[in-house]
């Protein structure tokens, strides 16, 4: 609706005094754009993955609506994940390793591309960004050919949350030279927040805690629990680091010689 103001203007003949409108152009009406549902940060639900690099595909985004089925496809090389909608990529999913095993080994096996349910949604950074509904555990592994059975490794690298609220006992236990030292692993439940009552890890060196075992990234360190459950034996082994304004953790989970007859 247009507005409309009101101005004084004197007859040249008569004196009287006449009001006029003033002219102003309506304002412009912005573009429609399509509403995508919303969800917040909060609710990622179990087996939910948001793809990455999506800030150079929302051209494409935008034409999409909510719910949408995404193939994701592996990279040779790496535990990277190239994702597209519709045969246009649309992201990334980067160091998926447990559901890049599973994809790669379908790729390898001629079998058909995987197809998820996915959603497009209004984003915080993005105006639009990806969220894609994979399953978990066993329910992904029965994805893979028949007869799959997922690669274990012998040594992975284990990244440790939260250094930055340890640093006194960082310093404390920082050898110059010094060689990597078998750390205790204690697991109990989260207990507050989006991911409460899931495993969480506390990770300790000489008596005293130098970091944790985030549930929000359960899947990098998942083996250490599923070995401490089983009884298998494994050893988490660190090296404490200088750089200076802070120290830091580099950790190495080693799976015992039982862990090849499990």
């Amino acid at each position: 609706m247009a507005w409309f103001g009101w101005v004084k203007k004197r007859a040249q003949k008569i004196d009287v005094e006449v009001a006029e409108p003033a002219q102003v152009a309506a304002p412009v009406a912005p573009p429609v754009v399509p509403q995508v549902t919303r969800a917040a940060r909060s609710s990622r639900t179990p087996g939910e993955l948001w793809v990455g690099g999506v800030g150079a595909y929302q051209a494409a985004l935008a034409r999409m609506p909510r719910d949408v089925e995404v193939e994701l496809m592996p990279w040779v090389r790496g535990s990277d994940i190239t994702a597209k909608v519709g045969g246009v990529k649309v992201g990334e999913l980067p160091h998926s390793p447990k559901l890049h095993e599973v994809l790669l080994a379908r790729r390898e096996a001629g079998m058909d591309a995987a197809m998820f349910s996915g959603e497009v949604r209004d984003g915080d950074y993005v105006p639009r960004f990806l969220a894609v509904f994979v399953p978990v555990g066993a329910e992904l592994d029965a994805l893979a050919p028949a007869g799959w059975v997922r690669p274990i490794p012998a040594e992975s690298t284990i990244k440790l949350h939260r250094t930055g609220a340890y640093q006194d006992a960082l310093a404390e236990a920082h050898r110059p030279n010094g060689r990597r030292r078998e750390a205790e692993v204690t697991f109990g439940l989260t207990e507050s927040g989006k991911y409460a009552g899931e495993v969480c890890g506390t990770v300790l060196l000489g008596g005293a805690v130098i970091g944790e075992l985030s549930a929000a990234y359960g899947d990098k360190w998942a083996l250490i629990h599923d070995d401490h459950t089983a009884g298998i034996s494994g050893r988490l082994l660190v090296y404490v680091q200088n750089l200076g304004d802070k120290y830091t953790v580099t950790a190495v989970y080693k799976r015992g010689p039982d862990a090849a007859a499990a």
